[in-house]
């Protein structure tokens, strides 16, 4: 039995404490009370269903009380006394965790930091050219890069569930592509400083590439059976998916650029292509056919090998001579346009839906059935993954 006498009122004495009344429900507290309180210590047993709940308790006047912060603990909560407005705040796990880090979501638990989720939109901002968004679109490929980042993260869940981890060659390799990769922007000085200059780091840029090499030794466990016989039968399962179309197409060529590649001066220029819509009018009238103005004045390297005309799909040609080609139908002969490098009049002899050879797509075939094993396994996971976002947070990113 202990004592507590009227200089301690029943207000500070439970605040102190951390109390909360768990049998009768609210508690009146009031501010004047002045009187001795008999208090029995650890009189109830408290049981969270059939499980006996290790905590101290108190009983006054008939009413169990037992310590908020003991009480929450075992319940997997977590719990906060903020002096200065006398409040108490209780709090899942989660939440708890959302609070006392400055991250933007967690991903079954795993907390995706502000400024890594930060790095990660700019990432996905240069490879999308450094596109400017706001408003709907913005929170839209926010929502879409946060999807990509969870995928990141169950990716790393799931290596560790299953003993997976990146070896010494993983590594190597992986420094390797990205010296590959960083020479296209003039070595890997200068392609840090490009991460740098968009708000990138290169710590995350090889977190990036640590998780897809992740990825691809968890595809590689999962696609130990795919045979070729398999890659054989999809082909010709699905062979409409391999159909193309595709461009027989003759040229008459001026260049724009002196043998070492340098570009003409513009007065040069211009004389190509007036040369060159005579040459257009000619056939126009009816005075010189295509094929004899493309053998007398075309600048065509490849002429003396494709005699008959190139044969293409989309994607294999520079951009400009491409767009004119599949503009035309079969027999039509286009003006002079100006791609980048020179002066060009296209006469498409024929066009044609093919389908692509085994071997030229064979190797995308087993990387599709890669993938299509791979988010077999891992989709459940994704769908299924606890996603908790720190709206406030979240929102002002």
């Amino acid at each position: 039995m202990k004592n507590f006498y009227k200089n301690k009122t029943l207000k500070g004495f439970v605040l102190g404490f951390l109390v909360c009344a768990v049998l009768t429900g609210t508690v009146a507290y009031a501010g004047d009370i002045y009187e001795s309180i008999s208090v029995i210590m650890g009189k109830m047993n408290i049981y969270l269903g059939d499980t006996p709940m290790d905590i101290d308790n108190i009983v006054y006047n008939g009413t169990t009380y037992v310590p908020l912060r003991d009480f929450s603990k075992k319940l997997g909560k977590s719990i906060s006394y903020d002096p200065t407005t006398d409040s108490v705040t209780i709090l899942d796990k989660e939440q708890a965790q959302i609070v006392s880090r400055e991250v933007a979501f967690l991903v079954n638990g795993q907390p995706v930091r502000v400024d890594f989720f930060s790095q990660m939109l700019n990432w996905y901002k240069l490879n999308a050219g450094g596109m400017s968004l706001s408003g709907e679109e913005y929170n839209a490929f926010k929502d879409f890069v946060k999807d990509e980042v969870v995928i990141m993260e169950i990716t790393k869940q799931y290596a560790d569930e299953l003993g997976l981890v990146l070896f010494g060659n993983d590594i190597k390799n992986i420094e390797k592509n990205i010296e590959i990769y960083a020479n296209n922007f003039g070595g890997m000085e200068a392609f840090k400083k490009l991460l740098s200059d968009n708000g990138i780091t290169y710590d995350v840029y090889y977190e990036i590439q640590k998780n897809y090499a992740l990825r691809s030794k968890l595809s590689d466990i999962m696609t130990d059976e795919i045979t070729t016989y398999d890659v054989i039968d999809y082909y010709h399962e699905n062979k409409d998916m391999f159909k193309v179309e595709k461009v027989v197409a003759k040229q008459i060529f001026l260049s724009s650029t002196d043998d070492s590649g340098y570009a003409l001066s513009a007065a040069a220029s211009a004389q190509k292509e007036d040369k060159l819509w005579g040459i257009y009018n000619q056939i126009k009238s009816g005075k010189a056919t295509f094929d004899e103005c493309m053998f007398l004045y075309s600048e065509d390297s490849g002429l003396k090998a494709y005699p008959d005309g190139y044969t293409f799909a989309r994607g294999e040609m520079v951009t400009a001579f491409e767009n004119m080609a599949f503009s035309l139908g079969k027999g039509e002969m286009s003006e002079v346009f100006e791609s980048e490098l020179g002066y060009h009049i296209i006469l498409v002899t024929d066009r044609l839906e093919v389908y692509e050879s085994f071997e030229k797509v064979r190797d995308d075939i087993f990387n599709s059935l890669r993938n299509e094993a791979y988010y077999k396994v891992v989709e459940p996971k994704i769908s299924h993954a606890y996603v908790y976002v720190a709206e406030d947070t979240y929102n002002n990113i």
